[in-house]
């Protein structure tokens, strides 16, 4: 849930971390409301077993009054033999 009032900006991140001893490459991909925007690079990788977590930030701008949605998905490029599963996330003003 991303609340403010009319005009205003918020940012929060999503954490993610790999338990694996393989690094772990994901897609990302952002669907829905212009409101809502991915700050950052679509594509990384998450080494094994890092001591912070990555953080994925995403922004949201209120431009109008009403609710808004958008979708958020996490997909695994499969770079290695490695095989995570993908990760979504709905964003609701």
């Amino acid at each position: 849930m991303f609340a403010c009032t009319l005009g205003d900006e918020v940012v929060k991140c999503i954490e993610l971390s790999n338990p694996t001893n393989k690094p772990i490459s994901y897609f990302v991909t952002l669907e829905g409301h212009s409101d809502f925007s991915l700050e950052g690079e679509d594509s990384f990788i998450i080494e094994p077993k890092a001591p912070t977590p990555y953080k994925v930030r995403i922004k949201f701008v209120s431009r109008i009054s009403d609710p808004v949605e958008a979708k958020i998905t996490f997909t695994n490029r499969k770079e290695s033999n490695i095989s995570a599963a993908a990760l979504v996330f709905m964003l609701k003003s």
